[in-house]
């Protein structure tokens, strides 16, 4: 994998090239364009890394069933969760995906370090919490999110921040790439995926 970078007259611009996926877009001001045509290599990753927690927590729990019973929200859902997928990978804009200063790229590659660091965090916290719901076993910093009474609710709250973290995460792409299809589906995604949680951790709290 080859990348390359050119300096102009009016000022350094870093054109990054992916074999014959990457291309430059121009920059009338002297901007920072990072490019891709066709496939977004970093959104790529950010989907890869997304998605292992919540392949992981599928296998471990098979039988678990969506208990909103609201078809037009989980409809809105599902529509946000592959659109912001497919938008995350792939460019149908003409002349790719590129950034138009320094600053939003430094938001995007930051921004995104962070939300996905705070992402697995969670769901590391949620994994020993559900595990020691079913041993009764409990240790260490995390015994506040299941003691006594306040277990659901820090279980449920835990739920929600999993269900915000990946929104804002496709939100803050979509923004700082400009990118209209990646922001329309990140805001659908996010109505419909937090409603669609909320009402799966209430209706858990009542059985």
């Amino acid at each position: 994998m080859n990348y390359s970078m050119t300096y102009h007259a009016d000022g350094p611009t870093a054109y990054f090239y992916a074999g014959k996926v990457g291309t430059a877009l121009k920059s009338g001001g002297g901007g920072f364009p990072f490019a891709w045509n066709w496939i977004n290599l970093s959104g790529l990753l950010i989907i890869a890394f997304l998605l292992i927690p919540n392949i992981i927590y599928a296998i471990k729990h098979k039988d678990e069933r969506n208990l909103c019973d609201n078809r037009c929200m989980n409809v809105i859902e599902q529509t946000g969760r592959f659109g912001s997928m497919l938008f995350m990978m792939v460019c149908l804009r003409e002349g790719g995906l590129g950034f138009s200063s320094v600053a939003l790229f430094l938001v995007y590659v930051f921004g995104n370090a962070l939300l996905l660091i705070a992402y697995w965090t969670v769901w590391g916290i949620y994994f020993h919490v559900t595990r020691t719901e079913v041993t009764g076993w409990v240790e260490g910093p995390t015994s506040i999110f299941i003691a006594g009474k306040h277990r659901s609710k820090s279980v449920g709250m835990l739920r929600i921040s999993l269900a915000v973290i990946p929104s804002c995460l496709f939100l803050l792409s979509g923004i700082t790439l400009g990118y209209f299809p990646l922001i329309v589906s990140a805001i659908l995604f996010a109505a419909g995926h937090i409603y669609v949680t909320y009402q799966n951790v209430i209706k858990r709290d009542k059985t």
